[in-house]
Order: C-alpha cells, then sequence, then structure tokens
C-alpha cells in the first residue's frame, strides 16, 4: 500500500504523460536509466514477463523523469521497463546502426538489492521471446557472465526500430531504483575506478589498524583498542555494504547477509560509545553525560537481538537513525568539552562533524528524507565520513600516545629519582659509614698489624664503592641526562685528577657533543672508561701534559686522550683489572678501543662508538 502511495505521488508530482524514451547516440558510452524507468508494483508477486510484456498491463506502468527512484520498504516484486530507440540513420549492409552491434551492460547501483531479473529480447529476428539474466545477493554468482555485485546482465538490441527490456526487482531494503547502460569497455573503466577507490580506502584502514596496534602495545591504553575495534567492525560494515564479501564467497543468504552487516554496525556503534567516553574524559568532567553513554552502549545490542527475534528489515532504518543520534550527542559533547578546554575536543569535533553529515546524505539518501540524487557520491557517503573521522582520530590518537609516552618518562624519570636518592641516602651513607668506623678502629691501642690491614682494606673498599655509586647515582637522576651535564661532569673530573698536570680538554662539538648520543647506557661507559683512562695517566704514566678531545666523526663518536709519559704497545702490555674493565665497556657500548704509543713518546687512548 505504502509503495502504491509512493507510485502515485511520484506520478502526480513528476506530471509525466507518457514513458521517455531512450534515444541511443553515436559515440556515447554510457547512460544513466532513472530518467527513462516505467514502474510497475506487482503485490502478488505472481505476474511473469509475457504478461509484464503485454498490453494488458502497459497502461498501468508509472512513468518517471527523475534523477533516482527510492519507493522505500516494500514486499512487492517491483517491475521496471525501459524503452530503448535506435538513433537515426544505419549501415548500407545491414540496414543497422553501430549501436545496435554493441553488446551493452546493465549495472545495479544498489549495492543492498536482494534480486534482479534482466529481461531483453532474443536478438535473433525470428525468435521474440524473452532471454533471463539473473542478479542481485540471491543470485548464485557462478552462473553470472561477470562476477561483480553490480552487474546485472549483458546483452545486444534487437534489429527493431526500438527495443525494450524490463527489470523484476526485489528487496527487504529500501528499493531504490538505479541502473546504468554502459558498453562493456565503459564498464571496465568504471570497474576500475571503483576497485581502486575501495582499494584505497580499505588499504588506509588496514594501514591505521597496524599502525594503532603498534601504539596500542607501546603503552596498553584502551583508547587504541577502542579505535581500533570501531575501524575494523565499521570497515568490514563497508565491506559488506559495498558486495565484496557475495563477490569473493557468492551467493549468501538475505538473512545471514543482513545480520551480519547490522551486527557489524552494532559492534561499530558500541565501540564508538567507548571511545567517546575514553577520548573526552566524560566519566571525569561529564558524570551524567558518562551514564547515558553507557546506556547507549547498550541500547544497540538491545536493538540487534530485537532484530534477530522479529526479523524486521525496517530495524535496519532504525540502528542507521540510532547511530546518526550517537554522533550528534558525541557532537554536543564534544562542544562542550573544546569549551572547557579539553584540547583534543576540537579535533573530535572535527571527526564527527565529517562523519556526521555524511551520514545524514547516506540516511537521507536510502529512505527518501531528502532529496539527495544516488549517484556514486551518496552511495559512497558514509565511506568517505568514515575515512575522514579515521584519518582526523588516528592524528589525535596519535597525539595522545605522545601524551601518554610522556607520561610513562615522567613516571620512569620519577622512580629513576628515588633510586638515586634510596642509593645516596641509604647505600652511599652506610658505607661511609662503614669506612669511617674502620679508620676509628685503626686507631685502637694492641691490634694486630694482620687486623690493622684488614681494616684498612675494608676502609679503602668502602670508600671505593661509596664513589662508584656516586657515579651510578648521577647517572640514575634524570636531572643529568642533557648532554652538557655529563660533558661538565667530565670536565669537573679531569680538572680534579689532572690538577698537577698541564692538560686540554676540548670538543668538536662543545657541551652538546653527546646530542647524537643519547643511549644513557653508553654514556655511562664512556664516562667510565674516561675515569680509569685518567686514573692510570695519573698512577702510571710520568707524564706532565695530558690531551683530551671529544669529536664527531664519519657517524661515530671519538674519544682521544694523549700524553706524553713513557708510554708502551698495546701487544705487549700486561692486562690488569683496569685495562680488562676498559675494553669490557667499550665492547658493552658498541663500541672499539685502540690503546698504544704515540709517536714522539707517550701514550694514545682512541675509543670509537657508532651513532
Amino acid at each position: 500500500m505504502r509503495v502504491s502511495l509512493l507510485l502515485l505521488v511520484f506520478f502526480c508530482c513528476n506530471q509525466v504523460s507518457a514513458q521517455t524514451v531512450l534515444n541511443l547516440e553515436s559515440g556515447r558510452t554510457h547512460y544513466k536509466l532513472e530518467p527513462y524507468l516505467g514502474v510497475y508494483e506487482d503485490k502478488t508477486g505472481k505476474v511473469d514477463i509475457n504478461q509484464i510484456s503485454g498490453s494488458g498491463i502497459s497502461a498501468k506502468f508509472i512513468y518517471f523523469n527523475n534523477s533516482s527512484v527510492n519507493l522505500r520498504f516494500s514486499k512487492s516484486v517491483i517491475w521496471v521497463r525501459i524503452i530503448i530507440a535506435k538513433p537515426p540513420g544505419g549501415t548500407q549492409d545491414e540496414g543497422m546502426h553501430p549501436v545496435f552491434r554493441r553488446r551493452w551492460i546493465l549495472s545495479n547501483n544498489d549495492p543492498l538489492t536482494e534480486e534482479t531479473i534482466l529481461y531483453f529480447r532474443n536478438p535473433d529476428p525470428e525468435d521474440g521471446s524473452f532471454i533471463e539474466a539473473r542478479a542481485g545477493r540471491s543470485a548464485d554468482f557462478s552462473k553470472k557472465e561477470i562476477h561483480l555485485n553490480d552487474f546485472t546482465g549483458s546483452f545486444t538490441l534487437s534489429q527493431k526500430m526500438r527495443d525494450t527490456i524490463f527489470i523484476r526487482v526485489k528487496s527487504p531494503s529500501q528499493l531504490i531504483l538505479s541502473f546504468n547502460l554502459l558498453t562493456e569497455g565503459e564498464y571496465a573503466v568504471q570497474t576500475a575506478k571503483s576497485n581502486m577507490f575501495h582499494g584505497i580506502l580499505f588499504g588506509i584502514f588496514i594501514i591505521l589498524i597496524i599502525w594503532n596496534t603498534i601504539l596500542y602495545y607501546a603503552v596498553k591504553k584502551n583508547i587504541f583498542i577502542y579505535y581500533i575495534m570501531y575501524i575494523m567492525f565499521f570497515g568490514l560494515f563497508l565491506f559488506f555494504y559495498h558486495g565484496h564479501l557475495t563477490e569473493i564467497f557468492g551467493f549468501t543468504s538475505v538473512n545471514v547477509f543482513y545480520l551480519t552487516m547490522l551486527t557489524l554496525l552494532t559492534f561499530a556503534a558500541v565501540f564508538w560509545v567507548l571511545l567517546t567516553r575514553e577520548f573526552l574524559l566524560t566519566n571525569k568532567h561529564y558524570p551524567s553525560t558518562d551514564r547515558l553513554l553507557v546506556f547507549l552502549t547498550l541500547l544497540a545490542p538491545l536493538n540487534l537481538v530485537l532484530m534477530f527475534i522479529f526479523q524486521k528489515s525496517y530495524f535496519a532504518a532504525i540502528l542507521a537513525v540510532q547511530f546518526l543520534i550517537y554522533y550528534l550527542i558525541g557532537l554536543v559533547l564534544a562542544l562542550f568539552a573544546a569549551r572547557r578546554g579539553i584540547y583534543l575536543a576540537k579535533y573530535y569535533l572535527l571527526a564527527l562533524a565529517g562523519i556526521t553529515v555524511t551520514i545524514i546524505i547516506s540516511v537521507s539518501t536510502r529512505n527518501n528524507f531528502l532529496p539527495f540524487p544516488w549517484n556514486f557520491w551518496t552511495i559512497n557517503a558514509i565511506s568517505f565520513g568514515v575515512l575522514w573521522e579515521a584519518i582526523i582520530l588516528a592524528g589525535s590518537v596519535g597525539y595522545l600516545f605522545n601524551g601518554f609516552m610522556t607520561e610513562k618518562e615522567r613516571e620512569k624519570a620519577k622512580i629513576r629519582s628515588q633510586i638515586a636518592s634510596d642509593l645516596h641516602d641509604e647505600v652511599g651513607s652506610n658505607l661511609s659509614t662503614i669506612s669511617l668506623q674502620s679508620r676509628i678502629m685503626m686507631q685502637e691501642s694492641g691490634l694486630s698489624q694482620k687486623i690493622i690491614g684488614q681494616l684498612h682494606n675494608i676502609s679503602l673498599t668502602a670508600s671505593a664503592t661509596v664513589e662508584t655509586i656516586r657515579d651510578i647515582v648521577w647517572f640514575i637522576n634524570p636531572y643529568h641526562d642533557r648532554s652538557a651535564d655529563l660533558y661538565s661532569r667530565m670536565k669537573e673530573l679531569a680538572s680534579g685528577m689532572l690538577f698537577q698536570f698541564n692538560y686540554d680538554f676540548s670538543s668538536s662539538q662543545g657541551e652538546n657533543i653527546f646530542e647524537n648520543l643519547p643511549d644513557l647506557n653508553k654514556r655511562r661507559h664512556i664516562y667510565m672508561i674516561f675515569k680509569e683512562s685518567l686514573t692510570n695517566i695519573t698512577k702510571h704514566s710520568g707524564a706532565t701534559t695530558v690531551a683530551i678531545h671529544l669529536s664527531e666523526q664519519e657517524n661515530s663518536f671519538r674519544m682521544n686522550i694523549t700524553d706524553d709519559g713513557r708510554g708502551f704497545e698495546d701487544a705487549k702490555i700486561t692486562m690488569g683489572e683496569g685495562l680488562k674493565n676498559i675494553r669490557n665497556r667499550a665492547a658493552l657500548a658498541g663500541g672499539t678501543i685502540t690503546i698504544g704509543k704515540r709517536n714522539g713518546g707517550g701514550t694514545e687512548i682512541l675509543l670509537e662508538i657508532p651513532l
């Protein structure tokens, strides 16, 4: 009844007295068929092609001259008639215009149509029967000439001044009548463009999902999981919606198809609400609104359960409207959050504005709320909206990742600072006490030389350990992570240990010499090698002059220490603990160290660590 009323309204509004004939033109390869449709509603579903092509029903067709024909939901079978006329003129040999020798392809622009059957005349002039070509979601794809969802059938026109084709359409979703007539070459071009668009679309979705999975494992925050699941379920929904699953696996029952598609959309809605709560911090800033979002999280699955129970097609429209309401609520929340000063709210608002507009366009077009044409842009409106939203939110989530990493670094710095404080206050203090008590005990009368020697060793060991702990504490402390801090500490160490020497301390890049070597462990090894080298110079070299130079050469950090002492050759060195430690530390830092006699006398130590 509703379809009949809609047909009547269309008829009154268009005031078309006769069906517009499609006149083929020479050289033209693509025709949109909406302005040329004649429509008849078969409420019984029992009318066959012989009856529909007869004179009895011919006068009952309603004619259109619209850019799109949307009949909404209907259980009726809809018959479509298209009258095609050849252009004037023809070939002298066959008396038939070249366009009639072409093979034409009829494509359906609505990806949700369940059943489409094309009827065209047998091109044999002696046989006036109709040939049938089945398409749509309920059709067996293995029997289709071209295994693509939008392909309805291909045919050649009969050798008449006019030809008529009929299309039988049935679908549980909104009945949108939108067809194209194309040559084989043009159809191949249009299919290639469509495949390229969807390849880019789903490729971007996959990249965003992989990237945010990596980010999740880096910081373990739920917002990345919610984003991943939202994009994944919405992407799968679009994959189903555009018929790619049917193209891959062939026949899919109508119930399974729609229930699967709406299940995916429901999960997308749930994870969108969870993402919104996490993104706008509603639990912290808007507790009452957060409770509303919790309720909405449960509402979408409830709608899905009702759809499973009653299996009514209009639940799909309810879910679409429900999704739109979700986005509108998100827009309002984002506006309030932006006014409250939540930094990311403005980006969230930008993302939601795009997806909301495209959903309004898509829902309005499918349900005939607004007079939008049914074309590439409206068919793919949601795809454009989700792509826009996914990219904007990906940038915002990436910004959040930087914030999480900064927070994580602060936590690490706090722990490092606490460890440094504990080492300095507890361990360092206790070792200092041990050293002091050992020296006091050495002054007691009546102690044997053996006991005094042992106490002396304890005092020396404790004092050396205190000095080592001070170095460890210095490196653990996060306030000393800058290149300039290590450079200053090395200069202070050289000043303290080489005060009796004529020494020079220089750097090719000043205090920024360690900027390209951020690894704290490598810096610590460099410092300890530096300290051990100066210790050996003061104890064993007999030198009067020392030169220390830090530089970057050939993508390597270099530390060169030379003196004018007695010197030695690397191959003839007796390996003591100090030199062993130096070599071990150079290896742990991923570098090499060379110790040898310097030209002109003395020793040269060269440490190289790749940057």
